[in-house]
């Protein structure tokens, strides 16, 4: 089951949606960031930036991500891929990679 993150300004609803479970030494993960509406779309790009939380080391247990993703003009989602970082370590418990919206703004 995903946890779902609503972020609201003004009329412009989006949420994030935990799609595919990434594990070593290659099965990426994806979140899906989408308007909250089914059918909504926006005639400008939105910038949209998160919070990147949970268990797993950035950098060690997967590759960084930047904190910002641009939902495009026209479109309703945009994917987020997770890509782990194989680093041969046995690793008894999982590790888990959390995604908050902390904002929204109009991109240029």
């Amino acid at each position: 089951m995903a946890t779902v993150y609503v972020h609201v300004k003004s009329s412009i609803m989006v949420e994030v949606l935990s799609n595919d479970h990434a594990s070593e030494p290659n099965a990426k993960g994806k979140f899906t960031i989408r308007f909250s509406c089914a059918g909504v779309v926006y005639s400008k790009p939105l910038d949209v930036t998160y919070a990147i939380n949970g268990t797993a080391s950035s950098g060690t247990d997967y590759t960084p991500l930047t904190g910002t993703v641009r939902i495009p003009a026209n479109t309703s989602s945009v994917s987020l891929e997770v890509v782990p970082q194989n680093n041969f370590l046995i690793e008894g418990n999982s590790r888990e990679v959390t995604i908050e919206i902390t904002g929204i703004a109009e991109g240029a």
